[in-house]
């Protein structure tokens, strides 16, 4: 008998689980469309609705015009009394936590922004003062904190391992212990690319899809990936470190320890030097300014047409094409979603790396591979912040209420 109740109240979570994520994520505003679309009776979803008003989760908003022109029916959405969520990144160069609601918004945006290396006394010191600033503007509850950072990560210790070229010295850091400390809320962690996967699934160009890669050019190179419709984060959290997936067994050694790493080829100022000979020619070019241009900058010259741009663009996506055609081989995966744009409508980095991986990728010419640009820009990551905490209250594992988190 015991097991029995058990079980229905596993039935009763998912369910207003899933009656959360229609509402907040899938726009669907009208009871009958939810109960549809979830394939519940009127009494289960009217006792959810319910139970989620009388939480301060939902609320009823302005009526909703029948499909068949009938009687109008009352609207939900989020109630302006439902808590917020805190996010954190940790990126090269940049330091951000920012509180959002429940529908992802960001409300609160508080960043710490440095050149090369941090030491970790200042990392600490930095972080803990973000921290304090972003909650003491809440003026709601906050129910938990998800920290997007720069692997490698260990997502079940809740650890930063040493980032390459992040610290003054060799640091691994308890990170959710100290957000834990900082803030007082339930701590989630993932890499920066995991985080941005997340983030296209939930608001992005992943949304309608089961299969697809997210691929992180901004700081360094990672990957998070969708498989049959669900997140692969790996046994620790250490998948998608595409950056050091070895292209060349006999190249240079990496700072991860191995040879040959696609970082080392697949960056611009290492590309830059490939070219270096038509500095003399072109001393004004923005691509031989003495700060070496971003990857987004670099495309978005592409896109203008410069050519010098697109022969280092072009040259970029051939080494990126190779570790892409290695995982389309492995994974079967056809959509490649691409971060790092200030541009989203920019067309020349992804064409080219699309072209440049159905020229290798099996099975290309039945169902050829397709990469699009994140409407995010470099944002992506910091989005899959919010949108871990959102992806654990849709499949019922982290309760909207903050008495129950």
């Amino acid at each position: 008998m015991q097991q029995t109740g058990s079980r229905q109240q596993t039935i009763k979570e998912k369910n207003r689980a899933l009656v959360l994520r229609a509402v907040l994520n899938g726009g669907l505003r009208s009871r009958a469309e939810i109960a549809r679309s979830l394939g519940l009776t009127k009494t289960t979803l009217t006792n959810i609705v319910s139970e989620l008003i009388e939480a301060e989760i939902l609320t009823e908003s302005e009526p909703i015009p029948a499909e068949t022109g009938g009687r109008k029916s009352i609207g939900l959405s989020l109630s302006p009394k439902a808590p917020l969520l805190c996010g954190v990144l940790i990126q090269r160069g940049c330091l951000r936590v920012i509180l959002s609601d429940l529908c992802g918004k960001i409300q609160t945006d508080c960043a710490y922004r440095f050149h090369g290396l941090i030491s970790p006394g200042l990392f600490r010191e930095k972080l803990s003062a973000l921290c304090r600033e972003c909650l003491s503007q809440a003026k709601k509850p906050v129910l938990a904190a998800g920290i997007s950072c720069v692997g490698p990560v260990n997502t079940t210790e809740g650890s930063l391992l040493n980032p390459h070229h992040f610290f003054t010295e060799p640091f691994c850091f308890p990170i959710c212990r100290f957000v834990e400390e900082q803030t007082g809320l339930r701590c989630f962690l993932c890499n920066d690319a995991t985080a941005g996967a997340i983030a296209e699934k939930l608001f992005g160009k992943g949304r309608e899809e089961e299969n697809f890669v997210y691929i992180s050019a901004y700081n360094g190179i990672g990957a998070g990936f969708y498989l049959e419709n669900r997140l692969y984060n790996g046994e620790t959290g250490q998948s998608g470190e595409l950056g050091h997936m070895s292209i060349n067994f006999a190249g240079p050694k990496c700072a991860c320890g191995n040879n040959g790493c696609l970082e080392l080829y697949a960056s611009i100022p290492a590309i830059l030097e490939q070219f270096s000979h038509l500095r003399q020619s072109l001393p004004e070019h923005p691509l031989f300014r003495e700060e070496p241009p971003s990857l987004p900058e670099t495309a978005a010259l592409a896109d203008e047409g410069d050519v010098l741009a697109m022969a280092v663009v072009t040259e970029y996506c051939r080494y990126l094409a190779a570790a892409c055609t290695n995982l389309i081989t492995q994974l079967d995966i056809r959509l490649l979603i691409l971060s790092g744009s200030s541009r989203p409508e920019g067309r020349f980095l992804p064409d080219t790396l699309a072209r440049l991986v159905n020229e290798k990728a099996p099975l290309a010419s039945s169902q050829p591979c397709r990469a699009v640009q994140s409407g995010f820009g470099a944002d992506s990551p910091l989005y899959g912040s919010i949108g871990m905490l959102l992806d654990r209250i849709f499949r019922g594992e982290l309760s909207p209420s903050p008495q129950q988190a």
